[in-house]
């Protein structure tokens, strides 16, 4: 029998890491909803920092919004105003380092697990250095995200060598490779333009410094929590997270849905067939899901809730949802949770 690879999950990321992006642009007077929008990026998906959407939807985000602004080294201008301290569970399991090299091991472990298109790696170029690298896995409208994400690296190294460290090798992205002379961080640097992956070259002696007791800090283990809300590996449940993030902005498609996932229509309705399920019935169970949450909050009222699940009206809703339960929506609300 031949061997079956299998099915890929649609790369995902934590709304966390927008989350710089979106001060930055609120900072400057920008329509930050607008830009989220544009991008079928439902905003409220950002009031829960550790949930997921697409990686290409967070790409499209921060180029448009980048090009739109005006703001052609965006990634490199929020990567340099952010702490990678700062990304939810993420940043509290790097705190707990002990050394640079502790840092380095906890980035090629955890980083997929917050951005699951995010591969990083380390590789020794001589007995003497090592090479920190990041690739992602975006089709398209990468450079603000690769950007963000160096930044992100060299304010992670940071944490051990000091805020006066300054690195003496980096490759970025080659759009931005003109930009890199503004930026003190850069400026003992032989910068390289890079298409491929981007990367920070580092004494391995330097590996062994310690980071500050302070930042170990933490409470709980953020470890086990970061790995409970780890991204799926499904490729059902992760269409399934990208039809979430997107459902209160538009009535989800599978055009569009194929388009988030940079595959084709066939090629989507063939891997949820191996599934044994269909696009309908993905977009069936995101919208009963999430209908069942908020009506158990009193003050959604329904013809709101038809509206954040993508409904032109509320008749609309309430047909679909006796299709689910057989009962009115108004008449199960009541019924389960006494909410008139």
């Amino acid at each position: 029998m031949p061997h079956r690879s299998p099915v890929r999950s649609i790369p995902l990321t934590r709304s966390i890491v927008l989350a710089p992006f979106v001060a930055f642009l609120d900072q400057g007077g920008a329509s930050t909803r607008r830009h989220l929008r544009d991008t079928r990026i439902d905003p409220e998906i950002l009031r829960s920092p550790e949930s997921f959407l697409a990686l290409q939807q967070a790409a499209w985000f921060v180029e448009r919004a980048g090009r739109r602004e005006g703001v052609e080294d965006f990634g490199l201008q929020v990567g340099a105003a952010s702490s990678i301290l700062d990304l939810g569970l993420f940043g509290d399991v790097l705190a707990r380092s002990l050394t640079l090299r502790d840092v380095v091991l906890k980035l090629i472990r955890w980083a997929p697990i917050l951005n699951s298109g995010l591969e990083v790696s380390a590789v020794n170029c001589d007995e003497d250095t090592v090479e920190v690298r990041l690739r992602e896995r975006i089709e398209n409208s990468r450079q603000h995200a690769d950007d963000f994400c160096l930044m992100l690296l060299l304010d992670a190294i940071r944490l051990a060598l000091g805020s006066e460290w300054r690195p003496r090798e980096v490759k970025l992205s080659e759009q931005s490779f003109r930009f890199s002379g503004r930026y003190e961080i850069f400026s003992e640097a032989r910068c390289l333009p890079s298409f491929e992956y981007m990367s920070v070259r580092l004494p391995k002696v330097a590996l062994n410094e310690p980071l500050p007791a302070r930042l170990r800090a933490t409470s709980g283990d953020p470890e086990q929590s970061l790995q409970q809300t780890s991204p799926t590996t499904d490729f059902a449940a992760s269409l399934a997270q990208v039809v979430e993030s997107m459902i209160g902005v538009e009535p989800p498609t599978i055009e569009t849905s194929a388009e988030i996932a940079t595959i084709s229509v066939r090629t989507l309705q063939r891997r949820l067939a191996a599934r044994a399920t269909t696009f309908e019935e993905v977009v069936d169970r995101v919208r009963f899901e999430k209908a069942i949450a908020l009506m158990a909050q009193p003050d959604h009222k329904l013809d709101h809730i038809a509206a954040r699940l993508g409904y032109s009206d509320l008749p609309n809703f309430s047909r679909a949802f006796r299709r689910w339960t057989g009962v009115a929506p108004g008449h199960f609300r009541k019924t389960r949770w006494a909410i008139g």
